[in-house]
C-alpha cells in the first residue's frame, strides 16, 4: 500500500509460487509489471523441489484422495441404481440413469453434502486450520525456518551450514577407515573408492548489466533465471527488463522475416505479371506454356488471395484447367496488392503441413498392396478432402493468433528501467 506521495505504507506482500508453465513469459507479464508496481512479488520456490518446499503440495494428498473417494460412491451409488431399473424394465433406455461424471457433480465432489460426514467433505476434511499451519511449519514457510531441509528427499552434502553435513563426514571417516583396514589385509581397496558428492557450483554473472544480458542471450525460462539469478522475485526489475528486450528482439525478427516474405511475394508478382503479359501478347494458351511459367502463375494467385493448396496442382494438366477456369482476369488479379504478411505466414504454415500430409498419404497409398485400385482412388479422395479441411481450420486459427498478436503488440509498452536500460549499453 503506497500513500499519495508514493511511499510504502506497508507491505510489500510475497506470494510464494511454483515455477510451472504460465509463471513466466509474455501471457503474464504485463500482469506482473503492475503487480510489482502495487508491492505484490510472485516469488518461486526451488527448481525441482516442490514436495519440499510447498505447503500445498502437502496439503493436496489428503484433498486429492478424498476427492477420488467421493467420485467412488458417486459411481456406485449411480451403477446400483441402473442396474434397478435396467431389473425393473418400466424405463426407455434413454430415460435410464447414466453412469458417468458431469459438471453437476463438482459441488458434491469437492464440498460434499451437508449431511455428509467431514470425511466425504474434501475441502473441509484438507484445509482445515490446523492442518493449514502444519503445512506452513513442515515446509518452513510460516514461520521462516529450514525445516524443508530435514525431510528425506533433501539430499545432504558436506557442506557448511547443511544440517546433515557431520552425519556425512562420520560416514566418510569410517568408508576411509574400513578402506584402510581391508588394505591393510592386502586387499586392493581402490575398488572401494568413493567421494561424497558435491553440487555443481554455479559462477553467477554479479550486477544487474550482467544479469541482464545473460537472460537476454539465453531467455527466461525458470533453469536460466535459478543459473543466472539464483533466488529472485518473478517480476523484478531485470527480469521484465529482459523479458521486454527478448519480445522487442522475437517482434523484430518476426517483422523481418515477413518483410522478407513480402520481398519474395513482390518478386514473384512481377515475374507472374510479365509471363502472363507475354502470354496475352502473344495470344497463346495456358496449355502453350511451359510448367515453370504455369506454376510461377498459378502460385502468385494462390498467395495474393491467401489460400492454400497450390501443391496439389503438381501436373501440367491441373494448372492448366485451373488458370482456365479462373473467375477473373488473370493478369488483373496479378496485379492485386500484397496481402498483409500474417497471411503469408498463415500459408506458407498451411502449405507445409499440406506438403507433409499429401507424402504421407502418397507413401500410404504406395505400400497398400491389398488394396483395389478404386478403393485406393477413393482413400486418397477422402484424405485430401481431410486434408483441406484441417488446412481452412490451421488457416482460421493462424489469422485469429495473428490478429490477437497485433491487438497485444499495439497495447503493450515496454519500459526498461532506466538504471538496468543504463547498465545494459555500458556493458
Amino acid at each position: 500500500m503506497y500513500d499519495s506521495e508514493g511511499e510504502l505504507v506497508s507491505g510489500p506482500v510475497v506470494l510464494k509460487i511454483d515455477g510451472g508453465p504460465g509463471r513466466l513469459g509474455p501471457a503474464s507479464h504485463v500482469w506482473r509489471k503492475r503487480a510489482a508496481a502495487r508491492g505484490l512479488f510472485t516469488f518461486p520456490g526451488l527448481q525441482n523441489a516442490t514436495s519440499v518446499n510447498q505447503e500445498m503440495d502437502d496439503l493436496y494428498g489428503t484433498f486429492q484422495q478424498t476427492c477420488d473417494d467421493v467420485t467412488n460412491d458417486i459411481v456406485a451409488e449411480r451403477v446400483a441404481k441402473r442396474a434397478h431399473e435396467d431389473e425393473e424394465g418400466t424405463l426407455p433406455h434413454n430415460k435410464r440413469t447414466k453412469v458417468q461424471l458431469t459438471n453437476c457433480d463438482l459441488g458434491r465432489i469437492v464440498c460434499g453434502r451437508a449431511e455428509d460426514p467431514i470425511e466425504a467433505r474434501a475441502f473441509e476434511r484438507a484445509f482445515t486450520p490446523e492442518k493449514v499451519l502444519s503445512a506452513f511449519a513442515k515446509v518452513g514457510a510460516v514461520p521462516l525456518t529450514r525445516a524443508g531441509l530435514d525431510q528425506k528427499k533433501v539430499r545432504h552434502e558436506d557442506t557448511e551450514g547443511d544440517p546433515g553435513a557431520d552425519e556425512l563426514r562420520e560416514l566418510a571417516a569410517q568408508h576411509a577407515a574400513n578402506k584402510a583396514a581391508v588394505a591393510a589385509h592386502g586387499m586392493d581397496a581402490t575398488v572401494f573408492a568413493a567421494a561424497l558428492p558435491r553440487r555443481q557450483l554455479i559462477e553467477r554473472p554479479t550486477g544487474e548489466a550482467a544479469q541482464f544480458a545473460s537472460l537476454v542471450e539465453s531467455g527466461v525460462t525458470h533453469t536460466s533465471v535459478w543459473h543466472t539469478m539464483g533466488s529472485a522475485a518473478h517480476n523484478c526489475d531485470t527480469i521484465l527488463a529482459a523479458e521486454a528486450a527478448r519480445m522487442l528482439g522475437e517482434r523484430a525478427a518476426a517483422e523481418a522475416t515477413e518483410a522478407e516474405q513480402q520481398s519474395s511475394l513482390r518478386l514473384l508478382q512481377e515475374q507472374a505479371i510479365a509471363a502472363e503479359t507475354e502470354r496475352d501478347h502473344e495470344s497463346k494458351e495456358y496449355e502453350d506454356l511451359g510448367l515453370s511459367a504455369l506454376k510461377m502463375i498459378a502460385k502468385c494467385l494462390f498467395q495474393l488471395n491467401g489460400k492454400t493448396g497450390f501443391s496439389k496442382l503438381g501436373r501440367k494438366a491441373d494448372l492448366v484447367k485451373y488458370l482456365d477456369e479462373y473467375g477473373e482476369d488473370v493478369h488483373k488479379a496479378l496485379s492485386a496488392p500484397l496481402p498483409t504478411p500474417g497471411v503469408l505466414a498463415a500459408v506458407a504454415e498451411a502449405e507445409t503441413a499440406a506438403d507433409a500430409a499429401a507424402a504421407a498419404a502418397a507413401a500410404a497409398a504406395t505400400n497398400d498392396t491389398t488394396t483395389e485400385d478404386t478403393a485406393r482412388a477413393d482413400a486418397n479422395a477422402e484424405s485430401v478432402e481431410e486434408v483441406d479441411r484441417q488446412l481452412a481450420a490451421l488457416l482460421a486459427r493462424r489469422r485469429i493468433a495473428v490478429a490477437a498478436a497485433n491487438r497485444d503488440a499495439a497495447r503493450l509498452t515496454v519500459a526498461v528501467p532506466a538504471a538496468t536500460a543504463a547498465a545494459a549499453q555500458g556493458a
